[in-house]
């Protein structure tokens, strides 16, 4: 008898540690369904608005935005599962989570099309397994990563970013203008980038943009992806 419960004890202690380790802290997954596609990452659902953890899919108006909403439009009036992490909601009330569709983990899916990029999953339990996927779509050049070939798509350079100071610095080596870009971090916050033959511009954020800890920096024009650049 002793012997038994020794063993239950193991069992039970090895099935919660396995759980720690695997970094679930002991989350389910969850079965819902989804009434409709908001945008590439939020959805509306039986139980409110889910947000997509761990990716930031483009907004309307940008480049690839249509896309990633197309690509979610399957999942319309379909059943799905989702599974929370550390956070359980943003600062809008929506769901943060994982979502997956016929064994398939769709967060994974739209970075691997390039229809997303890696947002907000320090600690996260799928993080390195996301940036592998946005890596790949990286170095192949799909979807947002695509590279630019218009006339500018070598001439911009970084010089400079200091996130506490919320000012980056441009240069454009060419001996012509490069007009109506577009440059943005992590999150949404926007710039229209205008730089002269040869000229070197400081560009001064309005308000809190930069983190300063990690961010990213995307700079594109009509064509594609000029620069990108990580801290």
């Amino acid at each position: 008898m002793l012997m038994f419960f020794a063993i239950l004890f193991f069992l039970i202690s090895l099935s919660y540690f396995y759980s720690e380790l695997a970094g679930r802290d002991n989350y389910k997954l969850e079965r819902i369904n989804i009434t409709k596609i908001v945008d590439g990452d939020t959805l509306e659902t039986e139980i409110g608005k889910v947000r997509l953890l761990c990716i930031n899919a483009p907004e309307k108006n940008h480049a690839f935005y249509e896309e990633a909403k197309s690509f979610l439009k399957e999942l319309e009036e379909k059943e799905v599962e989702i599974l929370r992490d550390k956070v359980n909601k943003d600062r809008y009330g929506r769901l943060l989570r994982y979502v997956f569709y016929n064994g398939r983990f769709v967060n994974k899916e739209l970075l691997e099309e390039g229809l997303a990029h890696i947002y907000l999953c320090d600690d996260m339990v799928y993080k390195e397994e996301l940036e592998e996927a946005e890596k790949r779509a990286r170095e192949n050049g799909k979807g947002i990563w695509k590279k630019s070939y218009g006339k500018c798509k070598d001439c911009i350079k970084l010089l400079s970013l200091n996130p506490k100071e919320e000012y980056f610095i441009l240069k454009n080596n060419c001996e012509f203008e490069c007009k109506d870009l577009e440059l943005k971090d992590e999150a949404n916050h926007f710039f229209t980038i205008d730089l002269g033959a040869g000229e070197e511009k400081i560009f001064f954020s309005k308000g809190k943009v930069w983190n300063d800890n990690s961010d990213s920096l995307f700079l594109r024009d009509e064509f594609g992806l000029i620069l990108y650049y990580h801290y």
